[in-house]
Parts: structure tokens; C-alpha cells; sequence
């Protein structure tokens, strides 16, 4: 009896080693290059649970996606059609483990490129801040990706789905383009009011150009040039929220890979309005998506409203 019972222990013994030999042979690393499929411009809708009420509430959302320059960062515009102060980015990297500040629980990639993200945090939720495990599932099949989040409150076994973004990818097309280009200077005045200095970075061109029109108190008009380094590592120190561009698309024309856009601004700083005038931008379609590679600006007090 012995001889058999160490038998079989000798062959349960034998098949674990089998499974946790097989389990990481075939586990995929995770790299940010394993989401590239979901690069672009995808339109959507943003479903949450109201706690106050139990019940969910749907608005529109868009999102843009796109690499940092080295490939490294993924990063992840938001945008909300009828409630644009919300419109926000993010950056995330892959780091210990992590994609940005969350654990990653698991991932699958298929030969498509559609891949499935599953990512966990500790952290609070709903209307008394209690302690839970925040989780954020990454799904994307075909044209259709989705963002959802999952709360599991500390003491309890129950997952509940706080929120779910459901988006379609954009056509291919001028329209595209046009939306392309929005989002990248979008993503640009985004990141001003994140102070978000990487995701700044990641619109321009290499040897982009960014010039003001400056008029001295003898009315005088010169042109003034800035570096983008320069730029991006002002925005980068200041507070989040203190510098607040807020733009109106007035004209956008494409030509190929060229593209002219004019956004009158007002520019609000720490809360108090500090100018406003026009910004003349010139992007260039290149091999990672459309980049800006000239923008110059009016600086103005009056004639404002």
C-alpha cells in the first residue's frame, strides 16, 4: 500500500510540474508594442452605475489611442461631446508588472492582433470612499474595443461593474484623417491641463517649430521663437489644471499628409482668464500618425468674447 500511495504522489507530483511547465511556456510577455492594434480613433459610449440611484447613465465618449515617440507609452485621450471639461489624458508604461499604476493580472494576445488586458489596483470607490479592488478589463475584437471597470468592496466576494466604454473604430477616410488630426491637438491642450509633459511631447514632429506674434507697446510686430523641449518641460512643472488653453476647431484642410488648422483660443490660467487669440498649426502625416511640425500664435486682451 505505501508503494502505491508514493506511486501516485510520484504521478501527481509528475503532472503538476507538467502543468506549471506548460502554464509558463505559454504565458505571453507583455509589452505596450502588444496593443498597437488599438492605435487610432474610435467613437463610442460611456455607461456608469450612479450609486446615488442604482441605476446607469449612458453619454457619448470618444477616445484617441497612440504611442509615445519610443514606442514605450500608450497613451489614451478621452473625450466627452457634451461635457468636454471632463476630456482628459492619460499615459501608462510597463513597469515590475504594471501597466501604469496597476498590477497586471493577465493577458492574452491573438495572432490578429486583437488581445484581451486585465489589470488590478487597490484603491476606494462609491459615494463613502470604501476600500475595494479596482479592475479594469482591456478588450479588443476586430473594430470594437472596450474599457471596462469592476469594484470588489473589501469584505465582500461580489464583482460590481462601475463602468464600461463600448467604441467602434472610425472609418477609414478624409473623415478619419480630419478626426486624426483633432485629437492630436486635442491631446496637446489635454496635456497642458494635465501637465503631461510625455504625453505634450508625443504630438510634435522631430524639429517642430513654435512661434508667437508679438506686438511691443509702440505697436511694433516681431516673432518670437520658443523650443518645444522648453515648452514641454514648463507645462510639465506647472500644477494640474493651471494651464487651460480652451480651443475652437474653426478650420481644418488636408492635403495628403499636410494639414492647416485654425483654433481660436481663450487661455485661462489658474483659473483667471489670462488672453486669448488664434493658433495656425501644421501637422504632418508620418510613419507613427499625424505629428505637429509648425505652430505659431496671436496673443491678445481684448476682443475676447
Amino acid at each position: 500500500m505505501a508503494i502505491i500511495y508514493i506511486y501516485r504522489m510520484k504521478k501527481i507530483s509528475l503532472l503538476l510540474s507538467f502543468i506549471f511547465l506548460l502554464f509558463f511556456t505559454h504565458a505571453q510577455p507583455f509589452q505596450i508594442m502588444d496593443l498597437k492594434q488599438s492605435v487610432g480613433l474610435w467613437e463610442g459610449s460611456l455607461t456608469y452605475l450612479d450609486y446615488s440611484t442604482g441605476k446607469p447613465y449612458t453619454m457619448s465618449a470618444n477616445i484617441s489611442i497612440s504611442l509615445t515617440n519610443d514606442q514605450k507609452g500608450y497613451i489614451m485621450g478621452f473625450e466627452y461631446p457634451k461635457e468636454p471639461h471632463a476630456n482628459a489624458a492619460d499615459t501608462s508604461y510597463v513597469a515590475n508588472g504594471n501597466f501604469g499604476q496597476e498590477k497586471i493580472v493577465s493577458f492574452k494576445k491573438e495572432p490578429s492582433g486583437d488581445f484581451a488586458l486585465t489589470t488590478e489596483k487597490m484603491g476606494e470607490d462609491g459615494n463613502d470612499h470604501q476600500k475595494a479592488i479596482l479592475r479594469h478589463i482591456y478588450l479588443l475584437r476586430g473594430n470594437a474595443f472596450s474599457i471596462s471597470k469592476e469594484v470588489k468592496f473589501e469584505g465582500t466576494n461580489k464583482w460590481i461593474k462601475r463602468n464600461e466604454y463600448q467604441f467602434n473604430k472610425k472609418e477609414i477616410g478624409l473623415h478619419q484623417d480630419e478626426n486624426a488630426v483633432k485629437a492630436v491637438i486635442q491631446q496637446l491642450f489635454d496635456g497642458m491641463r494635465n501637465a503631461d509633459s510625455v504625453a505634450i511631447a508625443s504630438v510634435f514632429a522631430p524639429n517642430a517649430i513654435m512661434q508667437t506674434i508679438v506686438v511691443d507697446k509702440d505697436g511694433n510686430t516681431a516673432v518670437s521663437q520658443s523650443k518645444v523641449a522648453n515648452f514641454v518641460s514648463f507645462v510639465g512643472k506647472q500644477a494640474k489644471g493651471a494651464a487651460d488653453e480652451q480651443i475652437v476647431f474653426e478650420t481644418i484642410k488636408i492635403d495628403g499628409a499636410l494639414a492647416i488648422v485654425w483654433t481660436p483660443y481663450r487661455f485661462v490660467y489658474n483659473g483667471q482668464f489670462s488672453h486669448c487669440g488664434v493658433n495656425s498649426f501644421t501637422l504632418v502625416k508620418l510613419p507613427d500618425g499625424w505629428k505637429i511640425n509648425y505652430l505659431i500664435d496671436t496673443r491678445r486682451k481684448t476682443g475676447c468674447d
